[in-house]
């Protein structure tokens, strides 16, 4: 009670958000109030460990002007929300996980690329980099997404519009003249990755094959989240 009440709807606003919790398709959670009723709620999990989704939430009260708690006061909020944090997709969330999976076959990949002549250097700049997507697709991506936007990656309405069927179109009345840096990041690494896979392994089909799945699952993991 000693709290903003304004504060405290914004941020529980946030931390109740898709961007940070997760629906359970089985169980339930009981939440007792201090006058001993009990609430019924379906089971969640956090997608971000609390540091985390504190640091998101920051960035978030930055960019709309909006006045956040102290770190201390929303990581007290956030030990006394009863959730689970996300160990693993598997059975939740299989585009995702599999998105994840196509990353670290990614990494793989660079590792035997590595073995074919690639720079050592060059490699550890792609492993680097595909960490760094992994971290973007699973935390800031959605965030950013809005229902109008200057960058067209973030930008709902021309992202899911049907290039060829104009009954599934919404028409953008502003132009997409930014650009992310993280998305851009990712599909450079994606197109060097297969290049270089075409100069280092162009007899090995089976890398080939293994880059392209990858590629395809982290392509509809980002799709998924839009």
């Amino acid at each position: 009670m000693r709290v903003s009440p304004v504060q405290l709807d914004h941020f529980l606003t946030f931390i109740t958000s898709r961007h940070v919790i997760q629906d359970l398709p089985f169980g339930q959670c009981n939440l007792q109030l201090s006058n001993g009723q009990v609430i019924e709620t379906p089971n969640v999990i956090w997608t971000m460990i609390k540091q985390r989704t504190i640091t998101q939430y920051v960035q978030y009260c930055e960019e709309t002007d909006f006045k956040p708690f102290s770190t201390s006061t929303m990581n007290h909020i956030l030990t006394s929300c009863s959730a689970s944090f996300r160990k693993s997709l598997q059975g939740l969330d299989y585009i995702s996980a599999e998105g994840g999976t196509g990353f670290d076959d990614l990494a793989t990949i660079t590792d035997k690329l590595v073995d074919y002549g690639l720079d050592p250097c060059n490699g550890q700049k792609l492993q680097k980099a595909l960490k760094e997507g992994k971290q973007y697709l699973k935390t800031d991506f959605k965030v950013h997404v809005a229902q109008m936007s200057s960058t067209a990656d973030h930008c709902l309405s021309l992202a899911l519009s049907d290039s060829k069927e104009k009954g599934l179109q919404e028409p953008c009345d502003h132009p997409h003249y930014k650009y992310c840096q993280s998305c851009e990041q990712l599909k450079t690494t994606l197109n060097e990755l297969k290049d270089q896979i075409k100069i280092l392994a162009d007899k090995d089909d089976d890398l080939l094959y293994c880059y392209q799945q990858a590629a395809q699952a982290i392509e509809s993991w980002k799709s998924h989240l839009l």
